[in-house]
């Protein structure tokens, strides 16, 4: 049975913090909240690692029960629209036969558990923090996103650094961008949470070299010397991207090309300053292919080539 007095606890948080808040700024609703986001994780209770299967299967439905109580709470203080929405693990899903552990008597009984939290919820996010590809986030979360639910977002932890799932916040964008362009906006993605993000912004970069300045000032084929005044045309007016980067004497400059972050990359071209002694810079035309690309530029002393 749902623990009534933790039930009762959450629900006076929603009247403080949700329904009288919203009430003091009715007529001002860019000020109020927009939706609920429930956390409640029976996973990570003491009762969770000690019970049975079956007792986790109990667990989940005193959590569908606290889930339409805390509906029902909203429904009665007039909002009926509001939304709900709540975080879930995507290992829940794992029939026992298959290594999962929660009792799940068959398939019918997890999918009816499953249509069940969609009548009181919105959507759910699937929380997946412990994979950091595309190949194991998609698979880890089919259920619930192709499954008996209106709506269920990927949500990967932008944890990022040393010892973290994501060694630069580069890699954990590359494979955000494989979700965002492979599921598309309904199932991906949420970012969990709002302070791992902003750290993971301040703390959580690469280490690159200067920036290439990308234009749209030339087009044409090859590379050409940049700015006019340095000896060249400049190109012609046009619409593709151009990377003009400093070019360094007695070095090779390979120019490469990538859908994502992580590779892999084709190298597009070599250059090499006009002067073996004076610097110079590189105009570069590129395509523009697809909704998102990046460049490289590798230099290497000569005498290593």
């Amino acid at each position: 049975e749902v623990d009534e007095d933790a039930v009762a606890s959450i629900l006076t948080k929603i009247t403080n913090r949700l329904i009288n808040f919203n009430a003091s700024y009715s007529g001002y609703g860019d000020s109020q909240f927009a939706g609920l986001h429930l956390d409640l994780e029976p996973q990570g209770s003491s009762e969770w690692d000690t019970t049975t299967a079956a007792g986790k299967r109990d667990l989940l439905e005193e959590l569908l029960e606290a889930y339409v109580d805390i509906r029902a709470h909203l429904d009665t203080n007039g909002l009926t629209t509001f939304p709900i929405y709540a975080d879930i693990p995507f290992f829940w899903d794992k029939l026992p036969a298959d290594g999962g552990s929660v009792g799940w008597a068959d398939s019918s009984d997890r999918d009816n558990w499953y249509a069940a939290i969609d009548i009181p919820l919105d959507g759910v996010s699937v929380m997946t923090f412990s994979k950091d590809t595309y190949t194991g986030l998609a698979t880890a979360t089919e259920y619930e996103r192709d499954g008996p639910l209106a709506e269920a977002r990927v949500a990967i932890q932008p944890k990022c650094g040393p010892d973290e799932l994501w060694p630069t916040l580069l890699h954990f964008y590359a494979v955000m961008h494989q979700l965002e362009v492979n599921l598309g906006p309904t199932e991906a993605v949420d970012i969990e949470n709002y302070a791992f993000w902003r750290y993971a912004l301040s703390n959580c970069g690469i280490e690159v070299g200067p920036p290439i300045a990308v234009t749209s000032v030339a087009t044409g084929t090859g590379a050409l010397p940049w700015p006019p005044e340095a000896g060249g045309t400049g190109g012609t007016i046009g619409t593709d991207p151009v990377l003009v980067f400093p070019g360094v004497p007695a070095h090779l400059h390979k120019v490469r090309t990538a859908t994502s972050v992580r590779g892999p990359w084709t190298e597009l071209v070599q250059l090499r300053t006009t002067h073996p002694a004076e610097p110079e810079m590189f105009c570069v035309p590129v395509p523009a292919q697809g909704p998102r690309r990046f460049w490289q530029v590798v230099v290497v002393p000569e005498a290593q080539e």
